[in-house]
């Protein structure tokens, strides 16, 4: 490569910034409001866009509303006891080889209270429409009947955290 060519790759690696427009205070995203960039104009976020553009964050809260109640909550963890420390001198070091079987949720020697035994209390399985299970499971929401707007939205984001 020549001195011209870097020189040019140079140039052409700089994050302009077009929007000449600066808020005061930067935003900072909020559960009853977000945050909206023109990332090609405003490289640098630095104009919030949120007020000005209410179709797109319509849209956007409204996919992420669905992508949260697709959410599954964090199973129980799993603590194999041949990972301890204590095992190898208390020096960090693999403690599985290839032929050592793994364990899983699906093994029988876990138990139904170590899973959680209120499984079926806070999800459900959903049906596809010609009634068979597509093994799919949704998080309940819970005391969340007949609530609308902002606070079907929280109920939504405490049935799925």
């Amino acid at each position: 490569m020549d001195y011209e060519e870097v020189l040019a790759m140079r140039e052409a690696s700089i994050i302009k910034q077009i929007d000449p427009v600066r808020d005061l205070t930067p935003c900072e995203p909020r559960p009853e409001r977000g945050c909206l960039y023109n990332v090609k104009l405003d490289p640098s976020e630095s104009h919030d866009l949120w007020s000005r553009g209410t179709k797109i964050t319509d849209i956007l809260w409204s996919r992420l509303r669905t992508l949260w109640s697709m959410q599954l909550k964090r199973g129980p963890a799993m603590i194999d006891p041949r990972a301890d420390p204590e095992n190898f001198g208390y020096r960090w070091l693999p403690w599985l080889n290839d032929s050592s079987p793994v364990m899983t949720l699906n093994d029988t020697n876990v138990s139904k209270t170590e899973m959680g035994s209120n499984f079926s209390e806070n999800y459900k399985i959903m049906p596809n429409s010609d009634g068979s299970s597509n093994g799919k499971t949704v998080a309940t929401p819970v005391n969340c009947q007949d609530v609308k707007g902002l606070r079907n939205f929280l109920c939504i984001l405490r049935s799925v955290f």
